[in-house]
């Protein structure tokens, strides 16, 4: 295999490809190696194995990096699912405070609707105080749904928070393969030349200018040792980090779909409360409106033209009862002396007399 180094000639690490490309290599040379068929037998197979296994790990390594791009998305949509929970958050506090605000302005409206109630109440009355019960009602309802997408968005908060956790903790479990992987592929590190790299390649080509076959298989065994080992590794890890990736994908997703629900439902309260808004507002326009007509044609006590109304200082003498019902008169008595004189009516003639 071909070292790689980069511009400053330093050794690049190697990876799973290129241990594929060891093993291509190695198995071209077998042709040219001296040895026995047997030790070739032997190496054919090393090589063969060591495909097997690196085609393994180099499926595992692209999941592990798919499940890390993955990963990262979620990450992202998550941290706009919170900004999207604050705003939320807002509006319910606005509706609210809204609804609060109403309940107030009904009450108001009840009470004078109530005064101002007729005898006997005309059925107009009557409509605007059972109306305004009923957007009481609503209001009510109002709060009581708001009160429950609250309860709603403080567990997606919550579920927000545990999604942030298990996207930190999954990053952390992609990022502990990538370096099961750099140290599988070069267990001696980049320091002393690309490690198992450069000895792999070192002893492949001595079997080649040596004619000697067993070195090279040495070599060829222990990079099949470390593959397996990590093939191991990764058949037990990935499964373990598609899962939780799986479940928090989920939880991501029931959690969108909460919000959403919860979005809804404020949209609709939100135009229930304005119709709620615009009616109050009516109602209390035409309250108002009749309140000045009424003390408009409030008028004092009127009086009639050229006539003046005398008031005494002192209320004027009265007549006893006494007084006017006299004994002597209804019994027939003298009314000055009191005798038993019985009343004589004055004669024609003498009443001519006088009158003469």
């Amino acid at each position: 295999m071909i070292m790689k180094f980069d511009e400053a000639g330093k050794p690049l690490p190697r990876g799973l490809r290129d241990v594929k490309e060891y093993a291509v290599k190695f198995e071209e040379k077998l042709k040219i190696f001296s040895g026995s068929e047997s030790e070739k037998k032997i190496g054919k197979e090393l090589v063969d194995k060591l495909h097997d296994v690196v085609d393994e790990c180099l499926e595992y390594e692209e999941t592990n990096n798919r499940i890390n791009a993955e990963n990262e998305e979620n990450l992202k949509e998550n941290e706009a699912l919170s900004n999207n929970l604050a705003e939320e958050e807002r509006k319910l506090d606005e509706q609210e405070k809204q609804i609060e605000e109403q309940l107030s302005s009904i009450d108001k409206e009840l009470e004078a609707a109530r005064n101002a109630l007729s005898e006997p109440p005309t059925p107009e009355e009557l409509a605007l105080i059972e109306e305004l019960e009923n957007l009481k009602k609503d209001l009510s309802l109002s709060r009581d749904t708001l009160q429950s997408d609250r309860k709603r968005l403080q567990q997606c908060r919550e579920n927000s928070s545990l999604v942030t956790t298990n996207c930190s903790t999954i990053r952390n479990d992609c990022a502990e393969v990538r370096d099961r992987i750099f140290l599988a592929c070069n267990p001696k590190g980049l320091a002393l030349g690309a490690g198992a790299s450069g000895l792999a390649e070192s002893q492949m080509n001595s079997a080649s200018t040596l004619g000697g076959i067993g070195l090279a298989n040495q070599a060829l065994a222990d990079e099949l040792n470390r593959m397996s080992e990590l093939r191991d590794y990764l058949k037990v890890k990935i499964p373990e980090i598609q899962k939780k990736h799986d479940e928090n994908t989920k939880l991501l997703v029931e959690t969108k779909e909460e919000v959403k629900e919860i979005k809804t439902n404020t949209q609709e309260r939100g135009q229930k409360l304005n119709a709620i808004e615009s009616r109050l507002a009516e109602i209390k326009a035409s309250r108002e409106a009749k309140e000045t007509l009424s003390s408009q044609n409030e008028v004092s006590p009127k009086t009639t033209p050229g006539i003046k109304n005398f008031q005494f200082s002192t209320p004027p003498p009265t007549v006893g009862t006494n007084q006017i019902n006299t004994p002597g008169l209804s019994s027939g008595k003298s009314p000055s002396s009191g005798s038993d004189v019985p009343f004589t009516p004055v004669p024609s003639s003498e009443s001519t007399t006088l009158k003469k």
